[in-house]
């Protein structure tokens, strides 16, 4: 999901990524992809600190839209640098991955 992806890349605020995101959704469809088959909108219930739940848009993504979204993230970002290698790459194991995102407090998309 776009929102995992948000803080495992830095990002600490939604509307920063979703500027990452648009960028990464013209580079799709400059590529002749459909944005429509790698960026899914969805909606999902978060916790408030109150207790209760409120949705939240997000976006389902493949491992191209994470492609393109860590390619078109903001270089000054220490993570979006070593997570565009790791999260990117088909040759990336699992595990790899798992740790990764162990290792940085956060659940691999």
């Amino acid at each position: 999901m776009a929102r995992d992806l948000q803080h495992l890349l830095g990002y600490d605020e939604w509307r920063n990524f979703t500027k990452v995101i648009e960028k990464a959704k013209s580079a799709c469809e400059i590529s002749g992809h459909k944005i429509a088959d790698h960026f899914v909108e969805v909606n999902k219930m978060v916790s408030l600190g109150s207790g209760s739940q409120r949705e939240v848009d997000d976006l389902m993504l493949t491992r191209y839209s994470r492609y393109l979204i860590a390619q078109n993230g903001d270089p000054k970002k220490t993570r979006n640098c070593f997570c565009s290698d790791l999260l990117c790459n088909p040759n990336t194991t699992s595990d790899v991955k798992s740790k990764l995102a162990i290792s940085i407090s956060f659940s691999v998309i």
